[in-house]
């Protein structure tokens, strides 16, 4: 999508090269995008799990290993975020780059005529 915005404003065929950083950057907006709106709804699920954590600690029915798995996700919350980042930073890179490749390739607007033999 990237490409096919940047390639819109130009006259002549986006470079390959300049679809890769258009790609590229777009994967690292979406990785911060993804956690500035990760973490409010972060933020409003908190006491939302620990109510259900301690809802869970009290019921004799849950198995100990539920109710602990329950605890120690609220408590990864801020390393969990970061783990969410990298991982967004990193894969979102990538993908996104190929993408902006294959953008300025697909939305390529002035494309060469194919010579056939009868004109060489």
């Amino acid at each position: 999508m990237a490409a096919y915005l940047r390639q819109q404003g130009q006259s002549h065929a986006l470079p390959v090269g300049e679809g890769a950083l258009v790609g590229c950057l777009a994967g690292v907006c979406g990785a911060v995008v993804h956690t500035m709106v990760s973490l409010p709804i972060m933020l409003f699920m908190a006491p939302m799990q620990e109510q259900l954590a301690e809802m869970l600690r009290g019921n004799a029915d849950v198995p100990p290993e539920v109710a602990e798995m329950i605890e120690q996700i609220g408590a990864a919350g801020p390393l969990a975020l970061m783990v969410s980042f990298g991982f967004m930073l990193v894969f979102g890179m990538i993908f996104s780059t190929l993408g902006g490749v294959l953008g300025t390739v697909i939305f390529r607007g002035d494309r060469p005529a194919l010579a056939t033999e009868a004109e060489q």
